[in-house]
Parts: structure tokens; sequence; C-alpha cells
């Protein structure tokens, strides 16, 4: 077998499984919609909640990072007033 065939015989294989996946979840969309529907909203929810959870992670990194910083700032203005008295 040539390489050229091998790749051949690869893409057909890749088509096959391809096609009998999109039979598969046609057949379990058709037969029971209702439970397809679920789960569609089921894993939305979740993926919802990852990207919500997420953004407030990233919101608390940054307010502390800000708390942080107007710490140093006030720090600095105690001891610039220290230094011009």
């Amino acid at each position: 077998m040539t390489t050229t065939q091998a790749f051949r015989q690869l893409i057909r294989c890749h088509a096959i499984i391809a096609v009998n996946i999109w039979n598969a979840i046609n057949f379990f969309v058709t037969r029971r919609s209702w439970f397809a529907l679920a789960l569609v909203i089921l894993i939305a929810s979740a993926a919802s909640a990852m990207c919500i959870m997420s953004a407030r992670a990233e919101r608390d990194r940054a307010q502390q990072a800000q708390a942080k910083l107007q710490q140093q700032v006030e720090q600095l203005k105690v001891e610039n007033d220290f230094i011009s008295k």
C-alpha cells in the first residue's frame, strides 16, 4: 500500500465515522426530541454558568488589585505629607 492509498483509506474511514455519528445524532434527535432539547438547554446553562463564574473571578481579581494600589497610593500620600511638614 502506498502513502497515497493509505491517506485515501484514512479519509474514507473518517468519512464513514462522520456519517455514522451524524446518523446516530439524527436518530436521537428525531426519536427523543424533548430529551435532546433538555440536553441542549442543560449544556447551554452549564456553559453560561462557567462564563459567569469566570467573569466574576476576573472582576474580583481586578478589585483586589485596585484595593492594593489604593492602599499604596494612600501610604505614599501619608509619607509625602510627613516629608512636606
